[in-house]
């Protein structure tokens, strides 16, 4: 396959992963975040399509990543969620998914799976976290168009360069996922109290 085909294969990818989103807040909505089983269902489809790409691209298996520190990121994951959680309903129940499908599955998706594919396409490690980057910027455009198309371009500025600043500096520094996803879910828990309270 050549590299310029190997390029729109991803792109076809990105495309298909925002598409899952605005797709599922269409057929099966989820105002203000609140059921876990919408959300949830949608992350997991993405999450075993990427994986099911990565396996029919490559033979690569990543090394286990070290139980210690899968172990206390968990910890500290399921805590925030714990005390999240105890905000109240539906505030706390939004919070609580807030931490289990954003947080912990867009880092799966988008730090994690997106620049591996990146990556077995063929493409720099920063090219693949950039287009991974800027497909996170854009499933982010749902979010914002019902406030219209100039707060949903803002909202995918944002997000694209909160990614590239914050949440693939700490991937590569730490070593996983969990790492982006503690700072993901309480950012996205302050976000959201700061708007309920």
């Amino acid at each position: 396959m050549s590299i310029r085909w190997r390029h729109a294969l991803l792109m076809l990818v990105c495309a298909a992963v925002v598409g899952a989103k605005a797709a599922q807040l269409s057929l099966w909505p989820d105002p203000g975040g609140v059921a876990l089983v919408p959300g949830l269902v949608r992350q997991l489809a993405i999450v075993a399509a990427l994986v099911a790409a990565l396996a029919l691209l490559t033979d690569l298996r990543p090394a286990p990543p070290s139980p210690a520190r899968t172990g206390s990121w968990l910890v500290a994951i399921i805590a925030l969620a714990a005390v999240l959680g105890q905000a109240g309903s539906p505030p706390g129940l939004s919070l609580a998914t807030l931490v289990v499908v954003t947080a912990i599955g867009e880092e799966v998706v988008f730090r994690g799976l997106l620049p591996a594919l990146g990556r077995a396409l063929d493409l720099s490690s920063r090219r693949s976290d950039h287009v991974a980057a800027a497909t996170f910027g854009l499933w982010h455009l749902p979010d914002g168009w019902a406030s219209g198309p100039l707060v949903a371009a803002g909202v995918v500025a944002l997000t694209t360069t909160a990614a590239l600043g914050v949440l693939v500096p700490m991937r590569r520094r730490c070593g996983t996922v969990l790492a982006p996803a503690f700072v993901h879910a309480s950012a996205n828990g302050i976000g959201l109290l700061a708007t309920t309270w």
